[in-house]
C-alpha cells in the first residue's frame, strides 16, 4: 500500500473528488469510508448507469428510505459524470436534510460538468483533485529515471518496463476512445492522437501553438482548444509563466 497524502474531509462536508483516470479515486474513496456505513453507486455499471439517468428521482426516493431508519447517511457516487442530472437531486437531499446526508462524488472528467452548465451545489461540496503519485507519496520508490519515462500512474508503478508500457498504450487507447471519441469532442481523431503524442514530447517546455499547428495540419486555435480538452479531462495541467 503506498499512503496518498490528500485530506477528504467527507465526515465535516460532501466532497467532489475529480482526477484522470486509473490514479485510484476510487479505491481511495473504498479504502476511507470502508469502516462507515455507506451507500454505494457505480456509474461504471451498465445497469446502475441505466437505471438513474432513466429516473434521476430514484436516488431521492432511496435516501428518503434509507433516512427514516438512520440518524445520518453518506452517499458515495462513483463517476458521477456519467449521469449529470444526479447532483440536481444530491443538492435537493442536502437542503432537505442538512448534515444528516453527505455525498462523496467522483469523476475522471469535469468538462461534461463544466460545458453542460450542471449544477455543482454551489458550495455545498468542497471540490478536491487527486493525480498520479507525487514523488513523496513514493518515497523510497521513487526513481527518477523511471518516472520521467513513465510516469506515475499506480498501474505503472513496481510493474516491469514492458507491462508498463502496454498499461500506457492501453491507457491513452482508452482516452482516445472513452473521453474523446465517444464524447464527439473533436472532428479530427487522426490529427487528435497526433496532437496528443506531441504534446507528450513537449510536456514541461513552452507550447509554440503555431509549431503544433504545422505539425498536425490544423490550425494554431484547433491546438489552443486540443489543450483545453487535456486540461478540462485532467490529463494536463496549464502552469503560466513567472514574472
Amino acid at each position: 500500500m503506498i499512503s496518498r497524502q490528500i485530506d477528504l474531509p467527507f465526515r465535516k462536508n460532501s466532497v467532489f473528488l475529480f482526477g484522470p483516470r486509473q490514479v485510484g479515486k476510487s479505491t481511495l474513496v473504498r479504502h476511507l469510508i470502508s469502516s462507515e456505513d455507506h451507500y454505494e453507486i457505480n456509474m461504471l455499471k451498465s445497469d446502475i448507469l441505466l437505471k438513474y439517468k432513466s429516473n434521476p428521482s430514484q436516488l431521492r426516493y432511496e435516501c428518503d428510505f434509507f433516512l427514516k431508519n438512520k440518524k445520518k447517511l453518506l452517499v458515495f457516487i462513483d463517476e458521477i459524470q456519467r449521469c449529470p442530472d444526479l447532483l440536481n437531486e444530491a443538492h435537493y437531499l442536502i437542503e432537505k436534510y442538512g448534515t444528516k446526508i453527505k455525498f462523496i462524488l467522483t469523476g475522471s472528467s469535469a468538462r461534461k460538468l463544466k460545458r453542460s452548465s450542471v449544477n455543482m451545489l454551489a458550495g455545498r461540496a468542497w471540490q478536491f483533485f487527486l493525480f498520479p503519485f507525487a514523488h513523496i507519496e513514493l518515497d523510497e520508490k521513487f526513481n527518477l529515471d523511471e518516472v520521467l519515462v513513465r510516469g506515475t500512474l499506480p498501474p505503472v508503478i513496481g510493474a516491469s518496463t514492458k507491462d508498463a508500457f502496454r498499461t500506457l498504450v492501453t491507457y491513452v487507447q482508452t482516452y482516445l476512445k472513452e473521453e474523446i471519441l465517444d464524447e464527439a469532442l473533436v472532428r479530427n481523431i487522426g490529427a487528435f492522437s497526433r496532437f496528443l503524442e506531441l504534446a507528450g514530447d513537449q510536456s514541461g517546455k513552452i507550447v509554440n501553438y503555431s509549431t503544433f499547428s504545422r505539425d498536425t495540419g490544423v490550425s494554431s486555435k484547433t491546438i489552443k482548444g486540443y489543450y483545453q480538452i487535456l486540461e478540462d479531462t485532467l490529463v494536463a495541467l496549464k502552469l503560466e509563466p513567472y514574472l
